[in-house]
C-alpha cells in the first residue's frame, strides 16, 4: 500500500473524527435497570464512546461488524475481532467502554459471546479501571475460553466492588491464534445485583512464560556454536512463536529505520547455509520495507509484500572456500505500516558438503503387472541396503475422458477400455538427498517406468509405471462328459413321517430403489445443503452425508463456513444409507436424486457389506463465478460496495492505480463530472453507513 495514500487516508479519517459527539447518541436508550447498554446497531464504536487499541500493532483490531441474523445477537451489528484474517493472527485487541457511573448499590455487568464455529475457541479477559489507558487497568477474570459456542451465550460479571465508582470496561481478545472471529454483542450495565449466578471465573493460575534464551540459543540449531551481533536502536530480539523460540528484528512501526543481525562463518564450496524464516513487509523487493539475506554485503534474497504465517526453510549454497558474513536486516522506509513488519529466522546452520550422500539409482521390486480380473498387488519393495523408502503407493486408472481415479479396495482390472497403472512416493533416508538425475527401476527395468510423469519435488521422488491394459479372459474348455453310467439307487427312498420344520422368522423385504429429495445444485458463492430427505413411507434412512471437492491433487470434505467459490475444483455429495430392519438393498436398485437418475455417479455408487450401508455419490458439479451487477460507488466491479472501494478509488484519484473502464463510470457518486476524492468520502460514508444513497442517486 503506497505510504502516501496512507497519510491522506488517516487524513481523511481525522476529517470524519472533528465532528463533535454530542451530535451522535451514546449507545441506545437504556430499559428499567440498566445504566449503559450498546447494542451496536445504531452507531458505530467511535460513535457510542468506545475506545478500541490495537496493542499488538498487526493493523487489526475490534471493529463494528454486520453479523446479519446469523452472527448477530440482536438485531443485527456486533463488535469483533479476528485471531484468523487471510492468514493466521496473534491479536492483543482492546475494546474499551465509555466511563460507566456505578451506584452504590452495586450493579453488575451482562454482554453475550460467540465464536465463529465450534472448532474455534476464541480467548478474551474483561478488565476494569479509572481510565481507558490499558496499562492502568486491572483484569476481573482470567482468561475465558467458551468451547464449542457456535450460538451466543449470556455472560455475567458482578461489579459491586466498583460501588461508587466511576469505570471503564475492557475486552481483550488475545492469548490466541489461528482460529477464526470472536463476536461480542448487547452490552449492558445493570443497576443491582445479578439476576443469575456471575459467570464463573477460572481459578487455574495461567502458565508463566518461559524465560528467554539468549540470541545465540534461539537462532542456531540445535547444537549449533555460531556466535550472531546485533547493534543499533533496533537489535533483533529473541521471541516465542507457538512454542518455537527464534529470533526477530525489532524496528516494527519504525519509518525510516533499519535492524541488522550478523554471524561470520567458514564454510567450503559447495556447502549450505540454512535457516528457517518468516518475512512480513510492505510493498515489494525494490521499494519501501523489505526483508534481506546478504553474504559478504552482496544482497542474495530480498522478500516484499511477503506475508508467510508458517516458517519456510530457505538453503543457499556456497561457490567457494573461505570466511563469510552473513546479514540478515529489516528496512523500513520514512512511513510506518502497522500490519506484519518484521523479518524473524530460526535453526541457522552450515551443512557440509560431504554430509549429504546422493542417490542416482532407485529400484523398485516384487512389482507386478495387472492381470484380467485379478486385485492389484502393493506390496512392493526395494533393496534391503537401499537409503530410501516407499513412503505411499496406489494404483489408478484412466478411462477415455482422461481423468484418474483411484483403485479403491476390492477393486480388480476388470475394464479393458481403461489404461491402469501404479504410483510411487519415494523418500530419502536421512542424511541422503535424490541427484537431479535419477535413472528408475522397476523389477531391474527402465521400461516399466513412465519417465514423462516421474519428477524430483524437493525432498520426494514420484514415480509412475507406464500404462498397462488388460483383455477379458474367456473360458473355452470343453465341459468334461462323465465316462461311467450313473449309479441308480436300488433301495426305496426313505419317506419321512414327521412334518417339515417351517422357519418361523419373517421374510426379508427388498429395496429396489433408493430415492433422495430435496437435493439442492451448487452455485457459485452459496453453502453447501445438507438437509435432504427420503419419502416417509421408505424403509431405509440416511445416517451420513457431507460435501467433497477435488481436483488433481486434493481431496477435501467442505467444512462449516465452506461455500461454492472454486471453479477450478468438482464438487460432489456422498451419502450413508441403512435399511430398517427386515429390509436389504438388493445387489442392483435404481437411485433416484431429486426424481432423477442422472445426479448419482453409478460407478462409485454402491453396498458395503461390511458395514451394511449404500454408499451414494453425485455426479461432479462444477461452479462459475458470475458477472456482478455494478452499483453506485462499485469501483472494483465485484458487486459489493466496501472498504477495498473507498482504497481503490483513493488510488485511483492519487493517480497510484487504474479503474477498470466498465466501473469508472459508476464512481462519479456526487454527479458533478468528475472524479475526485469527494466522490471517495462519500462511498466512504456510505460503507460506514452514515448515508443510505449518493447524491447522484436522489437527483435520478
Amino acid at each position: 500500500m503506497s505510504k502516501k495514500f496512507v497519510c491522506m487516508l488517516v487524513a481523511f479519517l481525522m476529517v470524519l473524527s472533528v465532528i463533535p459527539m454530542s451530535a451522535f447518541a451514546g449507545g441506545v436508550p437504556v430499559k428499567g435497570d440498566q445504566i449503559a447498554f450498546w447494542n451496536f446497531d445504531e452507531n458505530t464504536l467511535d460513535e457510542d464512546g468506545w475506545t478500541v487499541v490495537d496493542a499488538d500493532g498487526d493493523g487489526k483490531n475490534w471493529t463494528r461488524y454486520y453479523g446479519g441474523s446469523s452472527n448477530s445477537y440482536s438485531p443485527s451489528y456486533v463488535i469483533s475481532s479476528a485471531s484468523w484474517d487471510s492468514t493466521a493472527l496473534a491479536p492483543d485487541n482492546w475494546a474499551i467502554t465509555p466511563a460507566v457511573e456505578i451506584p452504590e448499590d452495586g450493579a453488575y455487568l451482562t454482554y453475550y459471546t460467540k465464536n465463529q464455529g465450534a472448532d474455534w475457541a476464541e480467548t478474551y479477559r474483561v478488565y476494569v479501571g479509572s481510565s481507558n489507558d490499558i496499562d492502568s487497568m486491572e483484569p476481573i477474570t482470567d482468561d475465558l475460553t467458551h468451547y464449542n459456542q457456535t450460538a451466543y451465550e449470556k455472560q455475567t460479571l458482578d461489579l459491586a466492588d466498583y460501588a461508587g465508582e466511576t469505570i471503564y470496561i475492557a475486552f481483550r481478545h488475545y492469548n490466541v491464534s489461528n482460529m477464526y472471529r470472536f463476536y461480542i454483542d448487547d452490552v449492558a450495565v445493570n443497576a443491582g445485583e445479578p439476576e443469575v449466578e456471575p459467570t464463573p471465573v477460572p481459578t487455574v493460575e495461567p502458565t508463566p512464560e518461559p524465560e528467554l534464551p539468549t540470541l545465540d540459543e534461539a537462532v542456531n540449531v540445535e547444537g549449533g556454536n555460531l556466535e550472531f551481533v546485533t547493534q543499533g536502536d533496533y537489535p533483533w530480539v529473541a521471541y516465542f512463536d507457538n512454542g518455537i523460540v527464534a529470533a526477530k528484528s525489532s524496528n516494527q512501526g519504525q519509518g525510516s529505520s533499519t535492524s541488522v543481525l550478523t554471524t561470520t562463518v567458514e564454510a567450503n564450496a559447495g556447502d549450505t547455509l540454512a535457516f528457517n524464516f518468516k518475512a512480513w513487509g510492505e510493498g515489494n523487493s525494490s521499494f519501501w520495507d523489505k526483508c534481506e539475506f546478504k553474504v559478504n554485503g552482496e544482497t542474495i534474497k530480498e522478500w516484499g509484500a511477503y506475508q508467510n504465517s508458517e516458517w519456510e526453510l530457505y538453503e543457499y549454497t556456497f561457490e567457494e572456500d573461505g570466511e563469510f558474513t552473513i546479514e540478515w536486516s529489516y528496512t523500513k522506509d520514512s512511513y510506518v505500516n502497522p500490519s506484519g513488519d518484521y523479518f524473524a529466522i530460526d535453526d541457522v546452520e552450515v551443512i557440509p558438503t560431504d554430509s549429504v550422500e546422493y542417490i542416482d539409482t532407485i529400484e523398485i521390486n516384487d512389482f507386478v503387472e495387472p492381470a484380467w480380473n485379478e486385485e492389484p498387488f502393493y506390496d512392493v519393495t526395494v533393496p534391503e541396503d537401499a537409503h530410501y523408502s516407499i513412503d505411499y503407493t496406489d494404483w489408478k486408472y484412466r478411462a477415455d475422458e482422461g481423468f484418474d481415479s483411484l483403485m479403491g479396495e476390492g477393486d480388480v482390472f476388470d475394464n479393458s477400455e481403461c489404461a491402469y497403472f501404479q504410483y510411487f512416493e519415494i523418500v530419502p533416508d536421512e542424511g541422503y538427498k535424490f541427484a537431479d538425475e535419477v535413472t528408475v527401476l522397476i523389477n531391474g527395468s527402465e521400461s516399466n517406468v513412465d519417465y514423462d510423469s516421474s519428477l524430483l519435488d524437493e525432498d520426494v521422488y514420484y514415480v509412475y509405471s507406464v500404462e498397462f491394459f488388460v483383455e477379458s479372459v474367456i473360458q473355452t474348455d470343453e465341459p468334461v462328459v462323465p465316462t461311467e453310467e450313473p449309479v441308480v439307487p436300488t433301495e426305496e427312498p426313505v419317506v419321512p413321517t414327521e412334518e417339515p420344520v417351517v422357519p418361523t422368522e419373517e421374510p426379508v423385504n427388498y429395496i429396489d430403489t433408493i430415492e433422495i429429495n430435496g437435493f439442492v445444485v451448487p452455485e457459485w458463492g452459496a453453502a453447501p445443503f445438507y438437509d435432504v430427505t427420503v419419502p416417509k413411507d421408505a424403509h431405509y434412512s440416511i445416517v451420513y452425508t457431507d460435501w467433497n471437492w477435488w481436483d488433481w491433487d486434493n481431496e477435501e470434505i467442505m467444512q462449516e463456513g465452506d461455500v461454492f467459490d472454486n471453479a477450478n475444483v468438482a464438487y460432489y455429495q456422498y451419502f450413508e444409507l441403512v435399511p430398517d430392519d427386515g429390509y436389504a438393498f438388493v445387489d442392483e436398485l435404481t437411485i433416484l436424486i431429486n426424481g432423477s437418475e442422472e445426479y448419482a455417479d453409478t460407478l462409485f455408487s454402491g453396498f458395503d457389506e461390511e458395514d451394511n450401508k449404500f454408499h451414494i455419490f453425485t455426479v461432479d458439479f462444477f461452479v462459475e463465478k458470475p458477472e456482478f451487477v455494478t452499483h453506485w460507488g462499485d469501483a472494483n466491479g465485484d458487486g459489493v460496495v466496501d472498504s477495498t472501494d473507498v482504497l481503490l478509488l483513493m488510488r485511483y484519484v492519487m493517480g497510484v492505480d487504474e479503474i477498470e473502464e466498465e466501473n469508472l463510470e459508476w464512481c462519479d457518486v456526487n454527479g458533478d463530472g468528475s472524479i475526485d476524492m469527494s466522490d471517495a468520502l462519500f462511498v466512504s460514508r456510505y460503507v460506514m453507513g452514515s448515508i443510505d444513497v449518493f447524491p447522484i442517486e436522489e437527483n435520478e
